[in-house]
């Protein structure tokens, strides 16, 4: 996260957000103290700015480095007052938790999965009836539930994907997409949001150049197709029409709202607000 964190954060219910204080250190080892709000209750959530076990490692000259002051949490989830989950990425790829008023550290969940992939690199999460969902590049999608003593349990694969457009990689997602463009390559990536009818759906974004044109940072273009999670069939199903849905897509958090909830014109329905790939 940067110094100057704030951003809306999912959760099961409405309204929480990060903020950081820069001046008051934090009780869980920050030299600033970073906490979650909710704008509606006035309730807040300290975060703990450290995890149980060293993350973004790497080995360089046969030696083990770590990163262990760099704070890198892309989306986080208020599960409930008891339970707070993130995805953390650079150049190690992990789902993280924490109890608040338990834990002082974030846990970083296992690679652990039922089918023994352990280089899985999750591009979204959400909370969906009650469990954690978890979506990877190449479109799989992991399911965690969540145990009475507010624990995530192993990741058990519910629908598998297939990688049909080059995943976005872990240094890509530090670039803008004026940057990639220049590459002149063509990128995806994928979110999660439940739908207003109450389904899972996962749009997939694609850039790429447009043919025949310099590298130039206007000479690409985005296309977006949606699908719905059938769980019960292990499937992807391509959904056709959002049914009057306006869609919000961010890494950090991603919404769906019916078009007459709000009176705007600018938010006409069957549309997709696209906020950032990373």
């Amino acid at each position: 996260m940067s110094n100057d964190a704030l951003w809306c954060v999912s959760s099961h219910d409405d309204g929480w957000l990060m903020h950081m204080d820069v001046f008051k250190p934090c009780i869980m080892a920050c030299d600033n103290r970073h906490f979650l709000k909710n704008s509606f209750s006035n309730a807040t959530i300290d975060i703990p700015c450290r995890f149980d076990r060293p993350i973004n490692a790497f080995v360089v000259d046969n030696r083990y480095s770590t990163w262990p002051e760099r704070f890198t949490l892309h989306k986080i989830i208020v599960c409930s007052p008891d339970l707070v989950v993130a995805a953390s990425r650079l150049i190690d790829n992990n789902i993280v938790s924490f109890r608040p008023g338990i834990d002082t550290s974030w846990s970083v969940l296992p690679y652990d999965d039922d089918d023994g992939d352990h280089k899985r690199m999750y591009e979204d999460i959400a909370l969906y009836r009650g469990k954690l969902y978890a979506l990877t590049s190449n479109g799989d999608l992991l399911v965690h539930e969540i145990r009475d003593n507010n624990t995530l349990s192993r990741a058990e694969l519910v629908i598998r994907g297939a990688a049909a457009e080059p995943p976005l990689s872990h240094l890509q997602w530090q670039y803008s997409i004026d940057d990639i463009v220049r590459q002149y390559r063509v990128i995806s990536c994928k979110y999660l949001v439940i739908s207003c009818s109450g389904t899972l759906l996962m749009f997939r974004c694609t850039i790429s150049p447009m043919l025949g044109t310099s590298a130039n940072v206007d000479d690409y273009e985005i296309k977006f197709k949606v699908f719905e999670a059938d769980l019960e069939g292990g499937q992807w199903l391509e959904v056709k029409s959002l049914d009057g849905q306006v869609v919000f897509l961010s890494k950090a958090c991603s919404k769906a709202i019916l078009s007459f909830d709000h009176g705007d014109p600018r938010f006409g329905g069957n549309c997709i607000f696209f906020l950032a790939v990373g």
